[in-house]
């Protein structure tokens, strides 16, 4: 009873009940603090990975792929201007055919024509095989008035400036000489009403047969040499008998892969077109020993001269020694056109 009496023990206790009661108020107040904190912040948000085809990975990934938002814009591909000085283009991915997904031309405000499948060759072909040191145009005037072509591939655009009077492919500050084909094809686009662009829309249809048939070389015949002759002159006569005749115009330069030079296309009036490797009848003023000439018939033909060594709807070829070196181009029916050729 003593102890209870003695103020000493009333202040130990004291100080005891206020100790405890302050620890209790700190834990309150921790917990309220807590509370407070959990309520403001939002639920956080896991990290989601994503593989290339969008499917998430990890700890949280779902079963099914995320939809993700492009951001990304495509990029067009861009107009090159290939720079090249030496060598040949053969090697330069820009004319991969397997690449390219198609080729258009363009002339001034004129819509942009797309050239056929079975027709691209002729402008890769050219590009492909031109030798820059023998092929580069004599005259380096480079102007505005120009073709545009685009060969569009899966990756890139590569722009070349094509002239139509000079035949001529711009190859970054540089003037090359295109192929005799380019030149007809152009030609054959956008000057319709001239000689050359009647040639390629035959040439066209006969190249675009070659293609489909199946028609094979009959080797079983051969025909006399001088029967093929016109005006008593085969391939290599004519050639010599036109050197002398300046009555002609230049229709275009060309580089010619085959013999690895340039040559000229030449328009004599009204009797033929001439090339490095082919002689081209236009006009009825000349035939055959047998009377064969512009205008006849296929059965007329085959009357006067026989059946051919290759025949064709649009092309019969004849058989010169071991070489088809004669040819009948028809439209309507008719003989338009016939070809004395230097074998390739």
């Amino acid at each position: 009873m003593q102890l209870f009496r003695s103020n000493k023990f009333w202040l130990v206790l004291a100080i005891v009940i206020i100790f405890c009661g302050f620890m209790v108020w700190i834990v309150t107040q921790n917990d309220q603090s807590k509370l407070v904190s959990d309520e403001a912040e939002p639920e956080a948000t896991p990290t989601v990975l994503l593989t290339d085809n969008n499917e998430q990975v990890g700890e949280e990934a779902t079963n099914g792929p995320t939809e993700v938002a492009d951001t990304t814009t495509p990029t067009p591909a861009d107009e090159l201007a290939p720079q090249y000085l030496t060598g040949s283009l053969q090697d330069d991915s820009s004319y991969d055919e397997e690449k390219i997904e198609s080729i258009t031309i363009q002339y001034g405000s004129n819509e942009p024509y797309t050239i056929p499948k079975d027709r691209e060759y002729v402008i890769l072909q050219s590009l492909y095989w031109i030798d820059l040191l023998v092929a580069e145009a004599k005259d380096q005037t480079i102007t505005e008035d120009n073709v545009m072509i685009h060969i569009n591939s899966v990756d890139k655009v590569v722009a070349v400036p094509y002239n139509i009077t000079k035949n001529t492919f711009q190859l970054g500050n540089k003037l090359y000489y295109a192929s005799d084909g380019v030149a007809m094809l152009m030609y054959g686009q956008f000057k319709q009403e001239s000689q050359l662009a009647m040639i390629d829309r035959i040439y066209a249809v006969a190249w675009e047969e070659s293609r489909e048939s199946e028609a094979k070389v009959d080797e079983s015949f051969r025909y006399d040499y001088d029967q093929l002759m016109i005006n008593d002159m085969d391939f290599h006569g004519w050639k010599q008998n036109l050197l002398n005749d300046s009555n002609y115009i230049n229709v275009a330069n060309y580089y010619d892969n085959g013999t690895d030079t340039v040559s000229d296309i030449r328009h004599y009036e009204d009797l033929a077109i001439v090339s490095q490797r082919e002689v081209l009848f236009i006009s009825d003023s000349v035939a055959t020993k047998d009377g064969i000439k512009i205008g006849l018939t296929k059965e007329e033909v085959l009357t006067t001269l026989g059946k051919p060594n290759l025949e064709r709807e649009t092309q019969w070829s004849y058989q010169i020694g071991d070489y088809l070196k004669f040819r009948l181009y028809f439209e309507n029916n008719k003989v338009v056109l016939i070809s004395l050729t230097l074998p390739l």
